[in-house]
């Protein structure tokens, strides 16, 4: 009985470890994503003509800052009641962010269609002018708001806990549509930095499914 406490007081503290440097991982690689943007780089022009044509509606700020309720809730929920989903998605996030700060350093992008004047005095423009203060309009091919948003929604259809609740899945469906369409609709993005970061979270699906038949396959040891 002991031993058996000992194994389980262990296994609870491997995973206690391992789920801190994935966190501590993702947050540092967020701040790694702003350093392009602090640097005298030259840097190209992403756009198409369809960027210009597409309105900008400060009201979309709400949806781009449900991004931050979607991934929270979701790590969340994984850590409360399925570590394993929480691993696995987040080594599929850590896979994605690292990418994309690679393709950042070795590829410095910028939008050049940002509204230089953000008029109104309304709680969604004061936030977009903060937004657009801190944060440049560089680094943004692929984009991570995009990839990450994408990468919660596959975490909640490939999720044990997530399996049998149709209301996550179908309000997971939304926020993500919702969010992809924010980035476009408040100027933070470009359309090809929109799909380069939803094609690059489709492209390492697979990562979740190798992750997934290793930990299965340790467990069954």
């Amino acid at each position: 009985m002991k031993l058996q406490g000992e194994d389980h007081s262990n296994n609870i503290k491997h995973k206690a470890l391992l789920v801190t440097v994935i966190s501590i991982t993702i947050f540092v690689l967020h701040i790694i994503y702003l350093i392009p943007g602090r640097l005298d780089m030259q840097r190209h022009d992403i756009w198409i003509d369809l960027d210009y044509s597409i309105p900008f509606i400060k009201e979309f700020i709400i949806p781009y800052l449900l991004w931050y309720v979607l991934i929270i809730a979701t790590f969340l929920c994984y850590l409360i009641h399925e570590r394993r989903d929480l691993i696995e998605i987040g080594l599929y996030d850590i896979a994605g962010l690292v990418i994309c700060c690679v393709v950042f350093f070795v590829y410095p992008t910028e939008i050049p269609f940002r509204p230089e004047v953000i008029e109104g005095s309304d709680i969604c423009s004061r936030i977009i002018r903060w937004m657009f203060n801190t944060d440049g309009p560089y680094s943004v091919l692929p984009s991570m708001h995009c990839y990450e948003a994408t990468v919660a929604f596959v975490g909640i259809m490939t999720s044990r806990y997530f399996s049998r609740k149709t209301w996550a899945k179908v309000t997971g469906a939304i926020l993500m549509v919702a969010i992809w369409a924010s980035t476009l609709l408040i100027k933070q993005h470009s359309v090809l930095d929109m799909a380069a970061g939803i094609l690059l979270a489709l492209v390492l699906i697979p990562v979740i499914g190798a992750v997934r038949k290793r930990i299965t396959e340790k467990r069954c040891r």
